[in-house]
């Protein structure tokens, strides 16, 4: 294991699905037991930012400050979350085995989160806002990201990992990836992209307004707690959206395979998903 929590966001609205998305059944599971399973492989504790949720598992829950105010109130309470007084809730509850678990220039797409707040997650056109802030965040290679392995991310530590839990196709060597992976100087946040939005030729993403990749995920990846304030500021004025805020900070991205970026929205998407599994 590695000494790191991971965050899972749930709880939302899923108005465009009809149901609660953690709630959807897989196999004879719910979503919901599925993603806390696989992380459960690779992180110390999987932590629910549950909304105003209790769903009938033990992992421990952390609800909003903010109602109605979609996943960046999830991840606010991922930032302020401080444990649980030097043992995780695995530990408190008397199990055995560990589980559970520059400028950005996000945009927005024909179904971006801050449509919906409250949705579980949304991908982000960065053409569109790299003409709004004109910078874009370099990558971090499949090197650089496993650099820092062995460096703690629990609640003690200023690292959060957060993925959302409609996000079904999300690998383990993604998560691996995640659990080891550490903000190069200068960031704030680090943020999946699809393989294929590389600049050709280059295993950067320019920095100029030449050339944007084609959509972020933000609902994946790690996020440093010195943002706290400033997201505390930025939902106390009644804002919500997800690419308004991640303009406002620094944010680095890495490189998934598109596959894993394809969230449950609709019950296309669901039965799409539980095809794949049969």
């Amino acid at each position: 294991m590695t000494g790191r929590t991971i965050y899972l966001l749930c709880g939302g609205a899923s108005r465009r699905i009809g149901r609660d998305k953690a709630m959807l059944p897989v196999g004879e599971k719910m979503l919901l037991e599925h993603q806390i399973g696989k992380c459960g492989n690779v992180f110390d504790e999987v932590v629910l930012l549950s909304g105003q949720k209790k769903y009938p598992v033990t992992h421990r829950h952390l609800f909003d400050r903010y109602n109605d105010a979609g996943p960046l109130s999830g991840l606010l309470a991922a930032l302020e979350d401080k444990g649980t007084e030097g043992q995780t809730s695995r530990q408190a509850a008397g199990e055995t085995t560990a589980g559970r678990s520059g400028k950005t220039t996000a945009g927005r797409s024909g179904e971006t989160i801050d449509k919906a707040a409250g949705k579980s997650s949304g991908k982000m056109d960065a053409k569109t806002s790299g003409k709004r802030a004109g910078e874009t965040a370099g990558t971090v290679t499949g090197k650089t990201i496993a650099a820092a392995a062995g460096r703690t991310g629990g609640p003690e530590s200023g690292i959060r990992v957060v993925m959302a839990v409609d996000l079904p196709g999300v690998s383990l060597d993604t998560l691996h990836r995640l659990a080891s992976a550490h903000l190069p100087d200068g960031f704030d946040a680090m943020i999946a992209v699809p393989y294929g939005t590389e600049k050709p030729g280059s295993e950067s993403i320019s920095r100029s307004k030449s050339y944007q990749p084609r959509a972020f995920q933000p609902l994946l990846g790690i996020y440093h707690r010195r943002v706290t304030d400033r997201l505390h500021d930025y939902l106390s004025t009644g804002r919500r959206s997800v690419a308004g805020f991640l303009e406002q900070i620094r944010v680095d991205v890495f490189y998934v395979p598109e596959s894993e970026l394809q969230n449950i929205n609709t019950e296309s998407d669901y039965n799409r998903f539980s095809n794949r599994l049969r």
